[in-house]
Order: C-alpha cells, then sequence, then structure tokens
C-alpha cells in the first residue's frame, strides 16, 4: 500500500518539475474542445523554449482566431510560418487570417503561394474567390469559381457563389442560369430559392413572365418550407409586381396577421390593399409604414391617395406636399402626385383645378390616355343642351375633342369613342341649328381656340357609329327629359342595325300609344303615331309573335279608320322617326285591322274610363 502511495506522489513531482512537457500534451485537446481562454490563459506561463515549438505556436493561433482575435492569431502564424515556410496548411490559415484583418494584398499573396505549389487547391482557390468578391472583384471571382465547378459539377455552394458574383455585375440571366443550377441541386434550401426568385424579378422588368416564374418557384419551395416567412414576402411581391394585387394583398394580410411588422411588408401589404381597391382598409397599414419611414415618396402617395378616397383630405394635400418635395427626377412618381391630387380635388368637386392637373399630367406623359378620360368624364353629358354653364359647355367640347383625337391616334378603345361621338354629334347638331360656323373651346389651363363646324363634322365622322347599346341608352334619357322624338329617332337607329329587335318598335309605339286620335296634339305628333303603330304591328304580324302587347293598337286603327272615312279621305300620311314620309291607304288600314285580335271588354271598360277622365278634365 505505501510502495503504491510513493509511485503516484512521485509521478505527481514529475509533472510539476517538468511543467513544459505536460503543457504540450494538453495544447491542441484545449483547442479542439473550444477551451480557446483556457488555452490563451496557458500561455502566459509559456517559457522561450516553447516560442520555437510549432505546435505550441500554431494551437495558440487557433485559440486567438477562435476568440475573433485575429491580430494576435496572425502573429502567432506567422512565427509558425517561420518554422516550417512550405507548410501549405499554415500559409492558408495565414490568408485566411490576413482576410479577416483586411489585408487583402498578404492575403491574396499566401494564397498564391498555395496554388503554385498545388494549383488544385480546394481551399486556396475557394477562399482566393471569395476574397476576390469581397474586394468586388467579381470577374477574377467568377473565373476562380468556375474552374473550381468544373472539377465539382454537384457543388451547390459554388452555382449559388457564382450566381452571387453575376447578380453584383448585374448579369442577370448569367445570375439566373448559376442559381438555377444550385436550385436544382437543393430545392429544399428556402435561400436557395430566395435568390433565385429576386434574380427573376429583376429580370421580370423587361419580361412579366419571369415574375411569374417566380411566383411559381416560391410555391414549390414553400411545399419543403411551410409557412417560410421570406418566401412569403417573395411570392406576395412577386404578385404584386404581377400587378395581382387581390392575391398578393391576402398573402401580406396572413403576414401582417402572424405578426410581421416588417418596413416592406407594410409598405407592399398596403400597396397592395390600396390597388386591389380596398382603400379603407389600406390606410392603417399604409401609416405603419409611413411611421417607419416618413421620406418614401410611395407611401406618401398612396397614403394621401387612400386618405383623399376616404376621409381626411386635408392630411390628403399635406402627404401630396412631402411627396412633392422628394419627387424628382422620378418621371412615374411625378405623374402619380399629380394623379393623386387631381383625383382629390375631383373628389372635392374642385374640377377646374383637377382637370388643369390631369391635363398637366397628360402633357408630361402623352400616352396616358386616362388622364384624359378623366377630365372628359368631370365634363361629359348625355347631351349639349345639360350643361350648366356656358363655361362647363366649352370645356367639355375642348377635352371632348382633344380626347378623341388622341385616342383616334393611339387606336384607343372603340366603346369609349362611341360614347363620345354621340355628345360630339349633339355639340355638331347644335351649332347646324344655330346656323354658327365654329364654337369656342376653353383648355384646363383656361386658354381658349376655336374648331370649325366643319373640322368637328370630321373628327365624327372618324369615330365609330354608336352600338345599339349606346342608342338605347340615350333614348331612356332622353324619353325621361321629355325629348319624345330624339328617342324614338335612337330607338329607330337602334331597330334598323338589324332589324330583327321587335322590342325596340314597341317602345317607340309606346312613345306614341293613345286609344285613339283625339290624344295627339296636332297633325305631326299624329303621323309619327300613325306609323309607330302600325309599323309595330307588321312586324309582329310578319313575325308571327303574341299580338297581346297590342292593347290599344286596335282601338286606335278602329278610331282612325272612322276619321278617315268620315273626311273621305283614302290615304293617311306616316312620318318615321328619322323624317321620312310614307301613305297608308284606308284598304291597307282596314285589312291590318282585320288581322288584329278583337278589343277585349276589359280594354274597351278602359278606354271608356280614359275617355270619361278626359271629359271632365275638358269641363274644368
Amino acid at each position: 500500500m505505501n510502495a503504491k502511495c510513493n509511485l503516484v506522489t512521485v509521478l505527481l513531482l514529475c509533472c510539476l518539475i517538468f511543467p513544459g512537457n505536460a503543457q504540450e500534451f494538453n495544447w491542441q485537446d484545449l483547442v479542439n474542445r473550444k477551451q480557446y481562454a483556457a488555452v490563451i490563459a496557458r500561455a502566459d506561463s509559456l517559457t522561450p523554449a516553447d516560442s520555437s515549438d510549432y505546435e505550441v505556436m500554431n494551437a495558440i493561433g487557433q485559440a486567438y482566431e477562435g476568440m475573433l482575435r485575429y491580430r494576435q492569431a496572425y502573429d502567432y502564424y506567422r512565427l509558425c510560418l517561420s518554422m516550417d515556410t512550405t507548410n501549405l496548411d499554415i500559409l492558408n490559415t495565414l490568408a485566411r487570417t490576413a482576410t479577416n484583418l483586411g489585408k487583402a494584398k498578404d492575403a491574396e499573396r499566401y494564397f498564391h503561394k498555395v496554388l503554385a505549389a498545388d494549383s488544385l487547391n480546394f481551399y486556396a482557390n475557394y477562399q482566393l474567390a471569395r476574397l476576390y468578391f469581397q474586394l468586388g472583384e467579381y470577374e477574377r471571382a467568377v473565373d476562380t469559381y468556375e474552374k473550381l465547378q468544373a472539377r465539382n459539377e454537384d457543388n451547390t455552394a459554388l452555382y449559388r457563389a457564382i450566381g452571387d458574383c453575376y447578380s453584383r455585375l448585374e448579369q442577370y440571366p448569367s445570375a439566373t442560369i448559376a442559381y438555377f443550377q444550385a436550385y436544382n441541386l437543393n430545392r429544399e434550401n428556402a435561400g436557395l430559392a430566395g435568390a433565385l426568385v429576386n434574380t427573376l424579378y429583376r429580370m421580370g422588368v423587361g419580361s412579366p413572365d419571369y415574375i411569374l416564374e417566380g411566383v411559381a418557384i416560391c410555391d414549390t419551395a414553400l411545399i419543403y418550407n411551410p409557412g417560410n416567412r421570406q418566401l412569403l414576402r417573395s411570392k406576395a411581391l412577386g404578385l404584386y409586381m404581377a400587378k395581382q394585387f387581390a392575391q398578393a394583398d391576402s398573402i401580406y394580410s396572413g403576414l401582417l396577421a402572424d405578426g410581421d411588422s416588417t418596413y416592406l411588408t407594410l409598405k407592399y401589404g398596403g400597396a397592395s390593399k390600396y390597388y386591389a381597391g380596398l382603400y379603407m382598409p389600406s390606410v392603417d397599414i399604409l401609416d405603419m409604414a409611413y411611421e417607419q419611414d416618413t421620406t418614401s415618396v410611395e407611401v406618401c402617395l398612396l397614403l394621401g391617395s387612400a386618405l383623399g378616397k376616404t376621409y381626411d383630405r386635408k392630411r390628403a394635400y399635406d402627404l401630396f406636399d412631402r411627396a412633392e418635395k422628394g419627387l424628382e427626377p422620378n418621371r412615374f412618381l411625378v405623374n402619380q402626385l399629380l394623379a393623386f391630387r387631381a383625383e382629390t380635388y375631383q373628389k372635392d368637386g374642385r374640377y377646374k383645378e383637377a382637370s388643369r392637373l390631369y391635363y398637366e399630367a397628360w402633357k408630361k406623359n402623352p400616352e396616358r390616355l386616362d388622364f384624359l378620360a378623366a377630365i372628359s368624364h368631370m365634363y361629359s353629358e348625355i347631351d349639349v343642351s345639360k350643361f350648366q354653364s356656358e363655361e362647363d359647355r366649352q370645356r367639355g367640347l375642348f377635352i371632348l375633342v382633344l380626347y378623341m383625337n388622341e385616342s383616334l391616334k393611339k387606336k384607343a378603345d372603340e366603346r369609349t369613342m362611341v360614347f363620345s361621338r354621340a355628345l360630339l354629334q349633339s355639340f355638331y347638331e347644335d351649332m347646324f341649328f344655330r346656323n354658327v360656323a365654329e364654337e369656342t373651346m376653353i383648355d384646363p389651363d383656361g386658354k381658349k381656340s376655336k374648331i370649325s363646324i366643319v373640322d368637328l363634322r370630321n373628327l365624327i365622322n372618324q369615330l365609330p357609329e354608336e352600338s345599339e347599346m349606346v342608342m338605347e341608352i340615350r333614348a331612356m334619357s332622353a324619353r325621361s327629359s321629355g325629348k319624345i322624338e330624339e328617342a324614338a329617332r335612337l330607338l329607330y337607329r337602334a331597330w334598323k342595325v338589324k332589324g330583327t329587335r321587335v322590342e325596340l318598335l314597341r317602345e317607340i309605339a309606346n312613345l306614341y300609344s293613345h286609344p285613339d286620335i283625339s290624344g295627339f296634339k296636332n297633325a305631326e305628333e299624329l303621323q309619327r303615331g300613325v306609323f309607330a303603330q302600325v309599323t309595330y304591328a307588321k312586324e309582329l304580324l310578319k313575325n308571327e309573335s303574341d299580338l297581346s302587347d297590342l292593347t290599344f293598337t286596335r282601338p286606335f286603327l278602329e278610331s282612325l279608320n272612322s276619321d278617315m272615312s268620315k273626311r273621305g279621305i283614302t290615304e293617311q300620311t306616316m312620318l318615321a322617326p328619322d323624317n321620312r314620309k310614307s301613305q297608308l291607304s284606308i284598304d291597307e288600314l282596314q285589312s291590318l285591322i282585320q288581322q288584329l285580335p278583337e278589343t277585349s271588354d276589359e280594354v274597351k271598360e278602359m278606354i271608356r274610363m280614359m275617355n270619361k277622365e278626359k271629359a271632365l278634365k275638358s269641363k274644368k
């Protein structure tokens, strides 16, 4: 027992007498166990002899590097290199540490020393490429990465690094190819998918198909990474860029509900709601984005416009003023500000100010016909007689003439031109009946000009003809205004387009519907009424249609027949809505009456009551 105790005592004394040997044995072990602080603390007990020990110096250098104290690590590694100048590992380590210290030239020199000895050294080539990337020498980085990639074809990290280089060079097609190769090797990597999608979005500026491709990649990546916020943000942004605002809003709403309050989510989430037509809900989100960045012109514009469309136009004007300070030289945003201001003025009923701003926006961007359309909408009536003042009429004529001339140049939607033709026709007819050769016009800036009746006629002739639908709408308006002849003329024109819509003739007949001829005010109205009733009845008979709608037609025609017989006349003049005259013989009239159903007792009683009421009114 005593012998064993003595042996242990001797061994302990040996350890104390020869501490350097014990330390030498433990340096690398401590480093491997990441006990960097313990290694650095023990370095204080080194003897001069230890400084010439490569393994000890290397271990201490690793400890300092592990503690991110690169200056001290660099000094220890240089001591190691002085002991073994051909050691490739220490050359790579020195180069790496020099990079972290910002000693780029030294790092490059050390890497080249490694490659001079071993040109295929993966670590040296890879780190040298990374160094070039950090220095902004992207072409040299690409060359180095591609040499490595040629020998490592299935290396995702290399493809990703090449893609990053091309992105910095703004060579997005090449970057996309590299990212695609990386993504195809590792579809589960959300970061790779994000890098590829961002590059596709950049390319989508010139070709929207790339944006939709990016959205599709987000969908695939989300299968592997469900709920990944960055992928959801990327997908929402792509939908926003593709102008699929409702779908973008749906995703952004989900992100916001999950607590994502990052600036871009607020900005584009609010913008998506705005462009989806959800103006009121967009206000709060855009306001939160505005609180994070009061200098964003886009946020100021959209928030101002949303407030202008809803409930706070005073603040909208303030936001527009703030946005205006940061606009130039962004042409798009300048026009957007003008349009939003104009729209807010329009909501306030300040048409002159609104039209002036729309007009200014159009002059800066003549392709934007929607600016002219907005002004035209403010000064648009169904008929020239509806304008409330002479000035409004002159402003309306100017913008309508300008809008139609520009629409013809740009081959715009014919439907808009058809509606405008009707109002221009009304202007023309008014000038014709007033016997004036020129009409004054006022532009939104207040400048006056003239248009001749000949030029107006020539413009009208270039515009597409009115459709049946437009004529029917105008007819309804004319009838509601008591303009019976105008309504009949429009309905008759609509019927003549195809000649098959008998219901249009019924509408004309209803305009001139009386149980007997005494209901008409004068001979011309009677002539129009005879044409309307006879034409409608003949069309129904020709088409073998239901005759039940001819409630007063037979009694009216019988009244006409009786009057013609009493007066001994054999023909009755008829006047069509287009003012063409024709004759109806008494034989033809009697034949038509015979083909119509007998008047029912109910209708006879109705006529009797109407005549009785008429007689009472005449006595009063």
